[in-house]
């Protein structure tokens, strides 16, 4: 592990055992995931099963103004969905020739 994810990781703990809230806890490992993975956005999703749906609760990268409750995605449908139904990991590395792949976010910048 280099001194840069370490020095994150241990970043992300003290936040944790200053028992900062789940949403403060969340952003930042997303940050740092986003960030260290060199990615261009990220996102977490809460799974509503009373209404079948993925909701974002956190978003991180370049993403231009979105509010966390404008996407909405029906459980088992695109590749969170599939995830999400099936409790099965999904190895995508071009989400651009991915046939199962939905954009629901356009506002993501470059």
């Amino acid at each position: 592990m280099d001194e840069e994810f370490l020095k994150r990781a241990g970043a992300i703990m003290r936040r944790i055992h200053a028992r900062s809230s789940s949403r403060e806890i969340a952003d930042e490992v997303l940050r740092f995931a986003v960030s260290y993975s060199q990615s261009h956005h990220g996102t977490f999703v809460r799974v509503d099963w009373e209404n079948h749906v993925l909701r974002i609760v956190a978003k991180a990268g370049k993403f231009e103004d979105l509010d966390n409750n404008e996407v909405v995605l029906p459980v088992g449908q695109g590749i969170t969905g599939h995830v999400a139904k099936h409790g099965e990991t999904y190895c995508c590395p071009d989400t651009a020739v991915e046939q199962s792949y939905i954009t629901v976010v356009n506002s993501v910048s470059s």
